[in-house]
């Protein structure tokens, strides 16, 4: 019986087989140290932005601190004033100049002469009649002016109701003619003022007489020159009479 020849098999030396075990310890190594390395930066790498880097934000600079305001600072704003939107502009008429008064009325003002008056004016402007109180001695002077010149006529007179008085008059060129007549207030003349619907007869020229009615205005002087309400007396004596 015939055998195949032997083989022979080479045998190894101890320090090849070393060298191999090296060899694998150290790749393995190797390969568990990237591994580790790979899981531990795994998370920062799902961050990273593809494309070029964006260039970096210049630093913040932080906004100085305001300085503290002062005490009492917000009242003092609180109560400065505010200016007020301009308002539309209004131009208001003018005042009535002295003279610019209705025909056939009369007027109280408080002075004329040396002391408050009542003036009455024909056909608006200026007036014409006034009755004017002189406060420190309480006497009424009855005024016409624009009269003309009454020549040699010296029968004056000034008629209320049934009561006329003759006057002591006084002529004047001055304001194309004055006719004047001074009455102590309390005269009884002056009573029958009192009451409405009253008319005065004025006659200063010779046949040119004119009436006008007894305004409030004239009641007022009367009592303001008199004082004490004197006029309300009167009238009270007048309706306790009839």
């Amino acid at each position: 019986m015939n055998y195949p020849p032997p083989t022979l098999i080479p045998r190894k030396s101890r320090a090849s087989w070393g060298r191999r075990f090296v060899f694998v310890g150290t790749l393995g190594l190797l390969v568990g140290t990237c591994t580790v390395a790979r899981i531990a930066g795994g998370g920062d790498g799902d961050k990273t932005q593809q494309g070029p880097l964006a260039d970096p934000a210049p630093p913040s600079i932080p906004a100085p601190a305001e300085a503290p305001a002062p005490e009492g600072a917000a009242a003092d704003i609180s109560a400065a004033p505010v200016a007020a939107a301009p308002a539309d502009v209004v131009v208001a008429p003018p005042a009535p100049a002295i003279d610019a008064r209705q025909l056939d009325h009369w007027y109280y003002v408080p002075q004329i002469g040396d002391g408050p008056g009542a003036i009455y004016s024909r056909k608006g402007g200026g007036w014409d009649y006034a009755f004017a109180c002189t406060a420190a001695t309480h006497v009424i002077e009855f005024i016409a002016v624009n009269t003309g010149d009454p020549g040699n006529f010296d029968q004056q007179y000034v008629r209320v109701g049934r009561v006329k008085l003759m006057l002591d008059a006084a002529y004047s060129k001055e304001g194309h003619g004055t006719i004047s007549s001074k009455l102590p207030a309390k005269h009884p003349f002056f009573d029958a003022f009192v009451g409405t619907g009253k008319t005065i007869e004025i006659q200063l020229l010779a046949n040119q007489t004119v009436a006008i009615p007894v305004g409030s205005a004239v009641t007022r002087l009367i009592r303001d020159c008199r004082g004490n309400g004197e006029v309300e007396k009167a009238a009270g004596a007048a309706a306790a009479k009839r």
